[in-house]
């Protein structure tokens, strides 16, 4: 701001004719009033400049002093221009104190962003996958089982399943041998895309046709008579309408992959960092008036994956490693 008052004061500018163009420019904004200067706003009809030293102490009175109020970094920066002052980096000067603000922190938005990028699975060949989902614990059954293995065919929609009292990876194992001994190795999320042509006509080669049509003979049976030789044919150019179907599947697979990792946003941290983790995380029962993150903790060391080993601040390590998904930054 010195060189707008040398200007208005002192008619002072300096050498540089482009710099001096700029300062022009900016200074008809500006005037200057019983020795003060202030700026030419929209909010009001003169806002006051303000030094840096007395910029932190409107900063951290309109943020934490007697009438304090944690808000966003706009509309603390509004709260200040309403206040009559001005001063060019109020805004993100703003924005660095609500995040190192302590409660602010603590009673931050969840962050739901994805913080690694997604992995794609390719079939090595069309039909080798199959859906597995571990559904429990339910309420306790016959023989105390109360976990539900559930295997589903990706195409035909064969559906297997298994009661168990405990879920280990080699009750998985077993599970999905005899479930599928060809699918098993190539299990994935069941997921529906469209290969552009039906499961029915890539499964056995030809289209679904129901016994009602066949009682009733509908108009496509009276177009389209059942023929052996046709048939035949049509199994023989099946092995072309899968691989059509794969690649439509592959493109389709890489475009929600990049949608996905789009929106990624890595969070990294090192032994040292102060972080705050996710207190619905801890399984702690909360309010709505209860601050969404608890810590500070410091990091250990990174065990790979995304997890990290923390403790307390008295230097006492927690019982188990936390995931980057359920932990932030502390400021």
């Amino acid at each position: 701001m010195n060189p707008i008052i040398k200007y208005l004061a002192k008619n002072k500018v300096p050498e540089d004719p482009l710099v001096v163009r700029r300062l022009r420019a900016r200074a008809a904004s500006f005037t200057i009033i019983d020795r003060q200067l202030y700026k030419r706003g929209f909010t009001m009809p003169y806002l006051k400049c303000i030094c840096p030293t007395e910029a932190k102490e409107v900063l951290f009175e309109v943020h934490a002093g007697t009438c304090d109020n944690c808000q966003g970094t706009t509309s603390f920066a509004f709260k200040i221009l309403r206040q009559g002052n001005y001063w060019p980096t109020m805004k993100e000067d703003a924005k660095e104190l609500v995040r190192k603000c302590d409660t602010c922190q603590r009673h931050g938005n969840l962050i739901h962003v994805p913080i690694e990028q997604q992995t794609a699975i390719f079939r090595v060949c069309p039909f080798f996958q199959l859906g597995m989902n571990i559904l429990g614990p339910l309420p306790m059954a016959k023989g105390q089982k109360k976990f539900l293995l559930v295997s589903i065919d990706y195409f035909t929609k064969w559906v297997h399943d298994s009661k168990d009292t405990k879920i280990y990876w080699k009750r998985k194992k077993d599970f999905g041998q005899m479930s599928c001994p060809m699918c098993y190795g190539r299990i994935t999320r069941l997921h529906e895309n469209r290969p552009g042509k039906h499961h029915f006509r890539l499964t056995f080669g030809m289209e679904a046709v129901v016994s009602v049509e066949i009682l009733s003979e509908t108009g496509r049976m009276k177009v389209k008579q059942p023929d052996d030789t046709g048939t035949r044919g049509e199994l023989d150019l099946l092995e072309e309408v899968r691989e059509k179907a794969a690649i439509k599947m592959m493109v389709y697979k890489r475009r929600v992959v990049g949608y996905f990792n789009w929106r990624v946003n890595p969070r990294i941290f090192q032994s040292g960092d102060l972080i705050l983790r996710d207190a619905a995380a801890t399984g702690h029962s909360s309010t709505k008036l209860e601050p969404n993150w608890e810590g500070p903790y410091e990091v250990i060391r990174s065990l790979g994956k995304e997890a990290y080993s923390l403790k307390d601040m008295r230097g006492r390590p927690l019982d188990r490693p936390w995931n980057a998904e359920h932990i932030k930054r502390y400021y």
